[in-house]
C-alpha cells in the first residue's frame, strides 16, 4: 500500500503506512530506512533523524541507514556528526556514489575543499565504472548473439571489448576463453579461463571449460584437476562426469573412468555419449556384456552412436 501512495506522490498517507508497518514489525529495516527517508523527504528531519538512529541502532553495518542519517544530519546542519555518519557508509559500501557525493556537500560546509574533491573524484570513478559495466554487459551480448550465429572472429572481438571495458568482470574472461576455445587458440583461451577464475575462484564455467581446454591440449592430468575442482561446484553435471571419464580412458584407467561415465549416464539416462563412452571403458575392461548393453542404449538414444566392431 506504501508503494502505491509513494507512486502517487501521496506521501502523507504513505508514511502513516510506513510507520503502520514499523509498529507491526520494530526490527525489519527495510519499512524503517524507508520511512526515514520519506520523513526526510517531507521536511520533517527531527523525526527521520529519530527513525534512522533507531535503524543504525538495530542495523550498524547497514550503509543505506548510515547515508540516510548522515543525510538527514547534514540537513540540520550538523555537519561533523554527519561527516562520521556517512563516512561509515562508505566504510560499508564503497560502491555508493550516493553517500560519497554527500560526503563531499559535508566536508565542503565545514570547510575542506580538498577533501571534497577526493569524494567527488570518487563518486566520477564510480559512475564511469557502472558505465563501463553496461558496456561491457551490451558486448557480452552482441559477442553472445554471433557465437550463435557462427561468427566467432566477431564473437571475440566482442568478448575482447567486455575485457577492455571492465578487466575484472568474470564472465567477460570466460566468455573470451570459450570463444578462443572454439577458434583453437588453446594457450589463450587458458589465459583467459585462467583469469575468470582468479577473479571468481568458484566459477563452475569457467573450471569446466579450462578442463576442456587442458584436454584438448593433451594435457591431461590437467585437464582432470580442472574437471574434478568444477565437480566440487556441481556434482551433478553429466557432461562434465563424461569429460572426466573420457580424460581417465585416454590415460589407460577405465575403471576410474567406468565410474565417471556410470555417473553421467545416472544423472541423465538419455545421454547417448555417456552410454557409448560407458560401453567403450567396458570393453577396454573385457565386460563385453555390458559393453553391449551400453552400446545398445546409446544407439537406442541416438542412431549415430552404432555398436563398434
Amino acid at each position: 500500500m506504501a508503494v502505491a501512495y509513494h507512486q502517487k506522490r501521496d506521501f502523507e498517507h504513505e508514511i502513516g503506512e510506513l510507520e503502520t508497518a514499523v509498529q507491526l514489525d520494530p526490527n525489519a529495516l527495510i519499512p524503517r530506512t524507508v520511512l526515514g527517508e520519506r520523513l526526510e523527504e517531507a521536511g520533517r528531519l527531527g523525526e527521520a533523524n529519530a527513525v534512522l538512529r533507531e535503524a543504525v541502532r538495530q542495523s550498524p553495518t547497514s550503509a543505506t541507514a548510515h547515508r540516510l542519517l548522515g543525510t538527514v544530519l547534514l540537513e540540520q546542519g550538523k555537519i561533523i556528526p554527519a561527516i562520521e555518519e556517512l563516512q561509515r557508509a562508505v566504510a560499508l559500501d564503497p560502491g555508493s556514489a550516493e553517500a560519497y557525493n554527500q560526503l563531499a556537500v559535508a566536508y565542503r560546509k565545514s570547510g575542506k575543499p580538498h577533501q571534497a574533491d577526493e569524494q567527488l573524484a570518487k563518486v566520477q570513478a564510480i559512475t564511469m565504472r557502472s558505465r563501463d559495466q553496461g558496456a561491457a554487459a551490451k558486448a557480452l551480448e552482441e559477442g553472445s548473439i554471433k557465437v550463435s550465429k557462427g561468427d566467432l572472429d566477431g564473437a571475440i572481438a566482442n568478448f575482447k571489448q567486455a575485457v577492455d571495458l571492465s578487466p575484472k568482470l568474470p564472465e567477460a574472461h570466460q566468455n573470451l576463453g570459450v570463444a578462443l576455445l572454439r577458434k583453437g587458440d588453446l594457450d589463450g583461451a587458458i589465459a583467459e579461463l585462467h583469469r575468470a577464475i582468479e577473479l571468481r575462484s568458484n566459477y563452475f564455467d569457467a573450471l569446466y571449460d579450462l578442463g576442456l581446454a587442458h584436454a584438448q591440449k593433451g594435457d591431461l592430468d590437467s585437464a582432470i584437476l580442472e574437471f574434478k575442482e568444477a565437480l566440487k561446484l556441481n556434482s551433478d553435471h553429466p557432461e562434465c562426469n563424461d569429460d572426466l571419464g573420457t580424460a581417465y580412458a585416454m590415460k589407460g584407467d577405465f575403471d576410474a573412468a567406468i565410474q565417471q561415465f556410470q555417473r553421467a549416464v545416472s544423472l541423465k539416462p538419455e545421454f547417448a555419449k555417456g552410454h557409448y563412452h560407458l560401453g567403450l571403458a567396458l570393453q577396454k575392461e573385457g565386460k563385453l556384456e555390458t559393453a553391449r548393453a551400453a552400446f545398445t542404449k546409446a544407439a537406442e538414444l541416438d542412431p549415430r552412436y552404432k555398436t563398434p566392431q
